[in-house]
This record gives C-alpha cells, structure tokens and sequence, in this order.
C-alpha cells in the first residue's frame, strides 16, 4: 500500500485553494492509529459522485494527515491537530546526523514563525512569503542549528530532505547545511500538483513556493538535473518552463536542450529576468509564465 501513496498521492503544498483538497473532506475522517490509511467514498466530489471509496486518508506515523482523491486528483495536507509537533520540543538527537532510515531535525524546533527570531522572521517576510506559507510547507526555526529549515517530504509523508539555512553567516557558516535521507539524486521539492500540464522548473525552495502560486513548481535544489529527475518531469509535466537565476541562463538553456526529446509538450527556457524567481512580483512571475 506504501507504494501506491508514493504512485499516487500528491502531497500538495501550494496554497491555491481551488487545487487542493478541503481540510473538512478528508481531516475528520482520518485514521487515529499513526501509520493507519482507510479509504471512503469522496461525497463532495468536484468530478461528481464517487461511490467506490475513492478517497484516501492516511494518518502518517508521526500523526500527519494525508489526502488523496483518484477520482478528481485533489490531494491535501494537515498537520494533525494533536499529533503535530510542540513548539521547541525534543525532536530526534542534538547531532545533526542523519541515524539509520530516520531523517530527524537536532534537538529542538520552532513551529511557529511569530516565535522565530527576528533575523528568522526578516529573511523569510523579505520574500513575500505569507505565514500561512511557512505553516503549510512546514518550515521550522531550529534553535540548536540556529538555521530556518526548509524540508522536503516525500508522497508518503516521510522527510527526506532539509537544508537549513544559516542566520549569522560569520558565526555559524556555512550559508546552508543539507541533509538527505538517502541521496539527493532524483530529491525535488514540489509547490502544487506533482502531475499537471504545466511546470516552472527553478533552483531553490523559496523560488518553487513563490512561483507555486502562479502554476505547479519544482526546485531542483541547484542546478544539477540528475537522469531521474529528468524522466520524473518528462514523465509528470506536459509543457516544461525552466526559470533558473539569472546567473544560470545557460543552464536553462541546457537543461531545455537535454529535455526536449523527453517531453510530451513544449519545453521553454525564460530567459532575459534580471532577478531570481523568489524576488519578483507575482504579477512579474505571470506575465513572465503566462
């Protein structure tokens, strides 16, 4: 069954309403064992009536609730009320090694960005980024690394990649610390659907939240595009732009080149933008995208 949530269920983290499964759909009739998944009729359905229990609910095992619709492919997220994580609780070992399966944070976190440190708060607001933003893509202050985390979690819900971003680049270099679970090999951070017709392809997390907005988002965590990660946008995205930093226009183009042959649609690079993608205007970001 695990491996058909990793198929199928796309854990959407854009905060389109309209692309997204409403909490009361599915929240209320999830599992209270961690670990559990039922399946139900979808009754409010937006592709009309489901009556073959189409609807997917999983409690994951630390207590956060995923949704999945075959029928309409809506897909949503929650933190899971009771289960979700404590302000500044104990969470996994002080080192910041990654231990057996288990990807963990160090020892205590801040879940809530008005308890960030100032310089947390200013780095992230200077984006744009909302706080509901940081709430849904799970971004956290870690107060032993004194570093914002930006994590990324795989269909099933489990953590398989962070990179913590350094508050005090004097004092506690370097600038970001990644950790995986595995590789980074074919690791991507999605904003919106994980299967759509349209694609924005860009370096980093902030980037994929803000262009997010404007049409589903993928970081590639740089600007390396590993074969999986190559086949996984063929394979999940009809038209593909690639929006990297000004600085990787030629990488753009490259990374458009090796793409081509593999996609179901057209592949564009944007070219000419004067600014990274997580510093423009969301009507910028449409005029460009759109």
């Amino acid at each position: 069954m695990d491996n058909l949530w990793r198929l199928t269920l796309s854990l959407n983290l854009e905060t389109r309403v309209i692309d997204r499964l409403p909490n009361e759909d599915f929240v209320p009739y999830a599992p209270e064992d961690d670990g559990e998944q039922i399946n139900i009729d979808h009754e409010s359905c937006p592709e009309g009536e489901d009556t073959r229990k189409r609807l997917y609910i999983r409690r994951t095992d630390d207590g956060r609730i995923l949704g999945y619709c075959h029928n309409c492919g809506l897909s949503g997220y929650h933190n899971g009320g009771d289960h979700q994580i404590r302000n500044c609780r104990t969470y996994g070992t002080d080192d910041d090694e990654t231990y057996g399966s288990k990807l963990t944070f160090s020892a205590q976190i801040e879940t809530d960005i008005n308890q960030f440190p100032r310089r947390a708060r200013v780095w992230l607001y200077q984006y744009g980024l909302t706080e509901e933003e940081v709430k849904t893509n799970g971004i956290i202050y870690d107060c032993n690394m004194d570093r914002v985390i930006l994590p990324i979690y795989d269909i099933s819900g489990e953590l398989v990649y962070w990179q913590g971003r350094s508050l005090d680049l004097k004092n506690n270099p370097p600038k970001y610390k990644n950790k995986s679970l595995h590789t980074r090999t074919g690791v991507l951070h999605y904003s919106g659907s994980r299967v759509a017709d349209n694609v924005c392809v860009v370096e980093d997390i902030i980037s994929s939240i803000i262009v997010g907005r404007i049409m589903p988002s993928v970081a590639l965590l740089g600007t390396h595009l590993d074969d999986e990660m190559a086949l996984t946008l063929a394979s999940n995205f009809k038209n593909i732009n690639i929006f990297l930093d000004p600085d990787a226009q030629m990488k753009a183009v490259e990374m458009a080149i090796r793409l081509g042959p593999l996609a179901k649609g057209r592949v564009r690079p944007i070219l000419g933008a004067d600014h990274d993608p997580k510093e423009m205007s969301d009507e910028d970001l449409t005029t460009l995208l759109m």
